[in-house]
């Protein structure tokens, strides 16, 4: 028996050995690759290649690649491993230029794939495209994103930011809110104002005009907390022993309004002694703060009342001013809140919905895009794979989008296509220009203009693409916003200067953020630029050669070939972070995208769109958002870092974009016009 169980513990010891060693053999036989084409090459690690820390989470990818990058950014190019799949990462800016601009018919695709059949929304999009396939969806899909284009759908961001201005203001003022004190803040301001009743009332009345007049204020509502400290002073006013006395001894029996106060139970059963919801006869019904007035004035308390009338009107018009009322305010997830913004401004033109996210952070629209960015430890494998070895990907069939997500999308978007088409709706934003676009398709194919390579806009298809327009206006605009944000918080000066230059464009177009305006900003757009240089939303670009290509050697002497299908890796990251390129690259410095500063730049050392034929489609949509929201938050608030906000960022390394690892706390101070 012993002798039979050791046979097989010998049987199993054999089968995984052989098993490990066919996988190591398998995941290594291409480690020889560098050698054989005679370029330089980083050691890879068995299984993982040259991204092991990538791979556990250790590191962002982003600056996983900066540090391959620097390691050995004395060489044109070097060759690494992606798990066991050979590529290259390009160096030099020439040979990058080379790659994406000038060479890119040899560099056309993408290396990131999906397979259309397993993820058949996600993999059809047209980031994911290659060749002829991809050249016709992009001919078809580039007369969307026209300046003219983005022009006319501008209201409808614009509706956002607004929004985004009021949700600010609202989760702002949070915090603990000090009411007491106003009573200090007010009075030493307004000592000289002798308030009688009269005047309070007339103040109440003509608020409104008064102080939209003068002060170009609308009245906000007294808040629920102001009403019941309010209330709460004059019960307890009305309750003090000298005052039940003197009003039980001359008004026992007109005392029944005490019943209609929220919180005078016991006041009512000590003034009256009757049951409650009974009221005197004789006695007018009032509200129950003239009743306690009408009270207080016959026991000779009316200065007391009178001084309750003026807190209560300095109050209300520090309210319309809106100063003073937040002394401590509530630190805001810049995050999360950018992400609403987000989602409200790319529902409304890419989907043609009211999501709602910044009234409602729950709303369904807010929920389904956590699912898709919100990275988890195996989100995160998937994103890597997708990217860096898409066969690996495909084999095991794995999914980028769940399929609750992408029903809810496919479903939202025929559902809101049928009711534009049977209403008539036009409303000029992305998913008009998408609908005529399947309309122009449907006729060529009905007229045989297709050929072999047409893509017809249908199915999951046309839901792709406008899925992609929805992801890939919503991170990048959050994640920028965001990181701006944060950088002006640390940057007051660069903050106050570029407020200044965005009031000035406010009062030249009549206080109203236009399109016209926003792009006649020249500091805006530095600011914007300077972000993105230190938070490039992808930290790399990615591509695989066609056709074999000839690479100059890193001595400089004679050349090498890059075998067809090679991957490519350009580090972006890498590129804005070097000092040769951007002198104190740590450095938040707008002024480097001055014209003259541009001029001095090495060429394509910045690239956060990308460049040649594959540059972002969605570039003037994404600076669209960024702007208009940093425009709205800055003309309102002065923006500061809290307690808990860290100086220097942490990023996701759980994905494929530049994430930062945790929400971002800042303060948003209202400011006063």
């Amino acid at each position: 028996m012993a002798f039979f169980l050791g046979s097989i513990t010998l049987t199993l010891i054999a089968v995984l050995t052989v098993i490990f060693t066919s996988v190591y053999i398998y995941f290594t036989r291409n480690f020889n690759f560098w050698s054989k084409v005679g370029i330089p090459f980083l050691k890879p690690v068995p299984f993982l290649g040259n991204l092991k820390d990538v791979f556990l989470q250790k590191i962002d990818l982003a600056t996983h690649l900066k540090n391959l990058y620097d390691e050995s950014k004395d060489k044109p190019c070097i060759g690494i491993f992606a798990f066991d799949r050979p590529a290259l990462l390009v160096n030099d800016l020439d040979l990058a230029k080379k790659i994406v601009v000038q060479d890119s018919q040899i560099f056309i695709d993408h290396a990131a794939e999906i397979d259309e059949n397993a993820d058949p929304v996600f993999g059809r999009m047209l980031f994911l495209q290659k060749g002829k396939r991809w050249k016709h969806l992009r001919v078809n899909m580039t007369p969307i994103f026209t300046s003219g284009k983005m022009k006319m759908m501008f209201y409808l961001v614009e509706n956002c930011g607004k929004e985004l201005v009021h949700c600010l203001d609202k989760e702002s003022a949070g915090g603990k809110r000090d009411y007491s004190s106003l009573r200090n803040i007010f009075r030493p301001s307004c000592e000289t104002w002798t308030l009688t009743l009269r005047e309070e009332h007339r103040l109440r009345v003509f608020e409104n005009k008064i102080l939209r007049e003068i002060f170009g204020a609308k009245r906000d509502e007294v808040t629920g907390e102001w009403r019941k400290l309010h209330n709460t002073e004059l019960h307890a006013l009305h309750s003090s022993p000298d005052i039940i006395r003197n009003i039980k001894s001359r008004r026992l029996r007109w005392a029944g309004h005490a019943s209609r106060m929220g919180e005078s139970r016991n006041t009512y059963r000590v003034l009256v002694g009757r049951p409650e919801g009974k009221r005197p006869l004789g006695r007018p019904r009032r509200r129950w703060e003239d009743n306690i007035k009408m009270d207080l004035r016959e026991v000779g308390y009316d200065r007391e009342w009178i001084n309750l009338a003026q807190d209560r009107a300095y109050v209300r018009a520090a309210m319309n001013l809106r100063i003073a009322l937040k002394p401590v305010s509530s630190p805001v997830m810049v995050r999360e809140m950018m992400a609403r913004y987000t989602t409200d401004a790319i529902s409304t033109c890419a989907l043609g919905i009211e999501s709602n996210s910044l009234k409602n952070p729950n709303a369904e629209m807010r929920h389904y895009m956590r699912r898709v960015f919100d990275f988890t430890a195996w989100k995160g494998v998937v994103g890597l794979l997708m990217f860096f070895s898409p066969a690996l990907l495909n084999f095991f069939r794995f999914k980028f989008l769940d399929v609750e997500t992408a029903n809810f999308f496919r479903n939202t978007m025929w559902n809101t296509v049928e009711y534009r088409k049977k209403h008539g709706v036009v409303r000029k934003d992305l998913l008009d220009s998408l609908m005529e676009l399947r309309k122009k398709n449907m006729e060529e194919e009905k007229n045989g203009k297709g050929g072999n390579n047409y893509l017809k806009l249908e199915d999951d298809i046309f839901v792709a693409q406008a899925f992609q327009i929805f992801i890939g206006g919503f991170e990048t605009s959050s994640s920028t916003t965001t990181f701006a944000l944060h950088q002006l918080a640390f940057h007051p000066e660069i903050q106050e200067r570029l407020r200044e230059e965005i009031m000035g464009n406010l009062a030249k177009y009549n206080q109203e953020v236009t399109y016209d305006g926003i792009n006649e900003m020249t500091y805006l757009d530095m600011v914007v630029s300077e972000t993105l240089r230190l938070f490039p939303v992808i930290g790399f670009l990615d591509r695989v050669s066609i056709q074999d290509y000839q690479l100059p050697n890193s001595n400089g002497k004679g050349s090498s070939i890059l075998p067809k299908g090679t991957t490519v890796y350009v580090p972006l990251f890498a590129y804005h972070k070097n000092p040769e390129y951007f002198p104190d690259p740590e450095k938040f410095d707008p002024d480097r995208f001055t014209e003259e500063n541009k001029k001095m730049q090495s060429n394509y050392s910045y690239m956060p769109f990308g460049e040649g034929p594959r540059i972002c489609i969605g570039k003037r949509f994404g600076l669209m958002q960024v702007k208009t929201a940093l425009m709205h938050i800055l003309s309102n608030f002065e923006v500061t870092p809290c307690k808990d906000t860290p100086r220097v960022l942490e990023y996701d390394p759980k994905s494929y974009l530049l994430q930062t690892l945790n929400d971002i706390e800042l303060n948003f101070k209202k400011i006063v016009h």
